[in-house]
């Protein structure tokens, strides 16, 4: 089992080309293979936190005017590429939630969390709205590092059942 969990790469980050490094359970996820990851989960019982909060690493490149690095994946755990992929599937996302994926983390260099990500990059409403419904409340309203919430990031969607949807849960949460 220690080979079939080694880092290797993964994915190219969307923006910048970088390659992304993670492990089997953060492939399954960010490519959302859902067979996979019900076979990963079953095999990795022994090392299953360790596992599904793997935090990725990205190489880097110069981001030109700007004087530094960037990177776009490093530190996402398996929940947040599922988040921003293209191909998220919500399957993955609840097995990766029930195995015990770290839902509060955050990035460090932006404090996003997956909430933050999955509302500013996924091109799926549904899945934001999944999203939203699996993870704790408390997540839709955390600031990051810019003062945006996730609410405040869907503010942008132009969907009119998704904004509908996101206007109950704000009204529930006033009453509150």
């Amino acid at each position: 089992m220690g080979t079939l969990f080694q880092e290797g790469p993964i994915c190219l980050s969307k923006k910048r080309k970088n390659a992304v490094t993670g492990n089997v359970i953060s492939a399954a996820a960010y490519y959302g293979h859902k067979e996979m990851m019900q076979y990963l989960l079953k095999l990795a019982q022994s090392s299953l936190t360790d596992q599904v909060n793997y935090l990725c690493k990205e190489s880097l490149d110069p981001v030109k005017g700007k004087g530094g690095y960037q990177a776009e994946f490093e530190g996402f755990n398996p929940l947040m590429l599922a988040a921003v992929s293209e191909r998220a599937n919500p399957d993955v996302i609840q097995l990766l939630i029930t195995a015990g994926v770290e839902r509060h983390h955050r990035i460090k260099s932006s404090s996003d969390n997956a909430l933050h990500l999955c509302t500013r990059y996924c091109p799926s409403t549904q899945i934001v709205s999944f999203l939203i419904a699996q993870l704790p409340e408390e997540l839709l309203y955390e600031y990051n590092k810019k003062g945006e919430t996730p609410l405040s990031i869907c503010q942008g969607i132009k969907d009119k059942d998704f904004l509908a949807q996101l206007e109950q849960i704000q009204k529930q949460h006033d009453k509150s």
